[in-house]
């Protein structure tokens, strides 16, 4: 195993989380490196209108945030995985993972899930080709946001 300095644990809030963030924590610590964990809030409505008082967008995103931010840090600390910087974006999954592997320069970017669903063919166009990283899949029984990410990694990857 390459001794990497950063990782980067992509999470969708969904049962593969835990096994995310596990094995995050655990090659972390093996390799005495920081890491990352990744949220992104893929949310596009208007005023919800459906509750009193109305409630704006921007007010929805916040608390979505502030939510997995929370949820997060509780799986973190069930995993023991120590200190990690919790990351939660509002955007689209295929624009912030390859903007934070760039602007971090992750080493290694954990995924969950046996087929990613979100296509991530974008982060060829957005990371460099010298930005070298690995992609870690890690098999649940559950299919996960991993499709997606893998879509965008596998290329990255194959021209390295």
């Amino acid at each position: 195993m390459l001794p990497y300095k950063r990782i980067l644990a992509v999470v969708d809030m969904d049962a593969n989380d835990a096994a995310v963030l596990r094995r995050a924590a655990q090659i972390a610590r093996l390799s005495q490196s920081e890491f990352t964990v990744l949220h992104v809030v893929d949310y596009n409505g208007g005023y919800e209108a459906d509750q009193f008082p109305v409630v704006s967008s921007y007010q929805v995103k916040a608390a979505m945030v502030r939510a997995a931010q929370q949820r997060i840090a509780l799986l973190l600390e069930r995993q023991g995985a120590g200190q990690a910087r919790i990351e939660v974006v509002v955007g689209r999954l295929d624009r912030a993972v390859p903007k934070l592997v760039a602007e971090w320069n992750s080493e290694l970017v954990i995924i969950g899930g046996p087929e990613a669903k979100f296509g991530l063919n974008r982060i060829t166009r957005v990371c460099s080709s010298a930005q070298n990283f690995d992609v870690l899949t890690v098999q649940t029984d559950r299919g996960s946001v991993t499709r997606r990410l893998r879509g965008i990694l596998t290329p990255l990857l194959s021209a390295g």
